[in-house]
């Protein structure tokens, strides 16, 4: 009996071992298949990957290899045949070790099952399995190593740089013992510490007031920085002295005083770009400087009467200067006497040219505003394009020789511009765009450059105008009229006499300056004309004359009439043709005429 009992204890502690030993198998059993699930699905995603890369990779391969091969038919074969064994080269290289680790996997689940059958460990036959597998392809997963070690740094560093950059870093401003805020640099503070200086007027004998802040670095998140203003604000209200809410006005970054209310401000710098807005209201109208209304807290001291500020705004830092005109004064002479640029005068009185009377106020220096209005504005309009001249040498003719080859013609284009005032006076013209409507036309002008020949032959027929051997062209100067007397002679005669009814028209025989107009000597009434290049010609005798010393007249201008003043005889006009001083033969430029 006692024997039967020992029996079934002992059988009991053997169920209850084997009982324990499945229970633990079957832990080991499920901590494992979760563990090869993890691992199959990782490298399956991997696989995934791999192969969808590889696949890509050959239709790159294809793709390249069928246009080369459509381009180089014989190039493309070799060079697709290269291609795939390079593929398949690299391909294997890369996916071997993922291919051996997968085989791992379900080589180490085929033994835990034939483990969990024989009764025997599963956890020793699974570790056995992979530590085997991993030394037999030490250098397959040496290599998977060297792929994914990379991989791994890159990530790492990806990170590092991830996370610094959701950083930001600040200058702590700690006065007198307490923190005043966070800064993006000290050269946010310095700007704080000038506004807040900018917000005290101090009296005389008053002491400047010092700020000596401690600065240090901290990490905070980017909404705990704050401005200038706001430090700004901080400052004073840690400054001990006595402050209020206010609304202070800086022009061009600088401080001129706050008030409580800056309604009215605001309502007369409005005002006063609202007169140039309504005069151009598709214009850009502004302050040339830079008007802000700023609110925060001020200095008690620093808060001034609402008047002041816009009388200060509405002023002039630049009265108007004047000076009448008085007998005997001319503009350049105004300019001198007042040490103006003339251009400047020119600009601030664009008509003085044309209106310039006794009596006449012209403006010297212009007044200027304190906030001056600055307009701008895009603007079309048609400009007109001289034309040029050009002068023609032509050895055929001789010197002095002149004629119109070509009228000239002005062009118009058609011009867009961003045009800039300053209180109504331009400052600024930028060409945007030039649009050419017409082309101008050359003027061309022949000019004879051969010397003349004291035996110049002359074409001599009756009516001929000015036609002469040498080429040379001088308009016959009469209207009408006939040579009664000639050149040389016995007489010595200096030019040619064409006698023509009094009050019959003198002509200038070619373009050129008046030297002379007037009464001289046995010429009578007198004009000399001087055509450059060493040639004048005169007219004497004239009955009237009709130009003035100084002008300029064109070839064919009535200059004269003819008459009979000085040693004249009867009505006729002696003409004269001068070279460098020496008298020409007239007949060898003009002709001559009978009867």
């Amino acid at each position: 009996m006692a024997h039967s009992k020992d029996s079934q204890d002992s059988k009991n502690s053997k169920l209850s071992q084997s009982g324990v030993e499945a229970e633990q198998n079957s832990h080991n059993m499920t901590m494992l298949t979760t563990i090869y699930k993890s691992i199959y699905k990782l490298l399956e995603v991997t696989g995934d990957y791999t192969k969808a890369s590889l696949f890509f990779l050959g239709s790159l391969i294809r793709r390249g290899g069928s246009f080369l091969l459509r381009r180089f038919r014989i190039l493309g074969r070799r060079s697709l045949r290269l291609f795939k064994r390079a593929a398949c080269a690299v391909g294997r290289r890369f996916a071997v070790p993922f291919i051996l680790a997968a085989n791992g996997v379900r080589l180490m689940k085929s033994r835990a099952g034939q483990a969990k059958a024989e009764g025997t460990s599963v956890f020793k036959a699974v570790s056995g399995t992979f530590f085997h597998g991993v030394y037999n392809n030490r250098r397959y997963f040496k290599t998977a190593v060297n792929y994914a070690m990379p991989v791994l740094c890159i990530g790492v560093l990806a990170y590092i740089i991830h996370f610094a950059s959701m950083l930001t870093f600040a200058v702590e401003v700690n006065y007198n013992g307490e923190t005043l805020g966070y800064v993006s640099d000290e050269s946010v503070y310095e700007q704080a510490e000038h506004m807040m200086q900018q917000r005290i007027i101090y009296e005389d004998g008053n002491d400047i007031l010092e700020t000596n802040p401690q600065f240090s670095l901290s990490v905070v998140d980017k909404d705990q920085l704050i401005n200038e203003d706001n430090l700004t604000d901080q400052l004073i209200k840690n400054s001990n002295q006595e402050i209020t809410e206010a609304e202070g006005l800086y022009i061009d970054g600088e401080f001129y005083g706050a008030v409580k209310d800056a309604g009215v401000l605001e309502e007369q710098l409005d005002s006063m770009l609202q007169v140039y807005r309504d005069k151009e209201p598709d214009a850009e109208v502004s302050f040339v400087k830079d008007v802000e209304i700023k609110q925060g807290l001020y200095l008690t001291a620093s808060v001034v009467d609402t008047k002041e500020l816009t009388d200060l705004i509405t002023g002039e830092v630049q009265t108007e200067k004047t000076y009448t005109v008085v007998e005997g004064d001319t503009p350049t002479g105004v300019a001198s006497k007042n040490d103006v640029a003339y251009s400047e005068l020119k600009a601030l009185n664009p008509d003085i040219e044309t209106n310039f009377l006794p009596g006449r106020e012209l403006v010297l220096q212009a007044s200027e505003p304190f906030l001056s209005v600055k307009v701008s504005k895009v603007m079309t309009y048609n400009e007109t394009v001289s034309y040029e001249t050009e002068e023609i040498e032509d050895d055929n003719y001789v010197k002095g020789y002149s004629v119109l080859k070509q009228e000239g013609q002005d062009g118009e284009n058609q011009i867009t511009a961003k045009v800039e005032y300053v209180n109504g006076t331009e400052v600024s013209r930028d060409i945007l765009e030039t649009v050419v409507l017409k082309e101008p036309v050359t003027k061309q002008i022949i000019k004879g450059t051969r010397e003349p020949a004291s035996n110049d032959s002359v074409s001599r027929g009756k009516g001929e105008s000015i036609t002469a051997a040498a080429g040379t062209q001088f308009m016959w100067p009469v209207g009408g009229g006939y040579t009664s007397s000639g050149y040389g002679g016995s007489r010595r005669h200096k030019g040619t006499d064409i006698a023509a009814p009094k009050g019959t028209p003198v002509y200038a025989s070619a373009s050129g300056t008046v030297t002379l107009a007037k009464w001289y000597s046995g010429y009578g009434k007198c004009v000399i004309i001087d055509h450059g290049n060493g040639y004048q010609t005169l007219y004497g005798h004239n009955s009237e004359l009709y130009v003035q010393v100084g002008q300029y007249v064109e070839q064919g201008e009535n200059i004269a009439a003819v008459g009979m003043t000085g040693q004249a005889t009867g009505n006729h006009c002696h003409f004269e043709v001068r070279y460098n001083g020496s008298i020409l033969n007239p007949e060898n430029f003009i002709g001559r005429r009978g009867r």
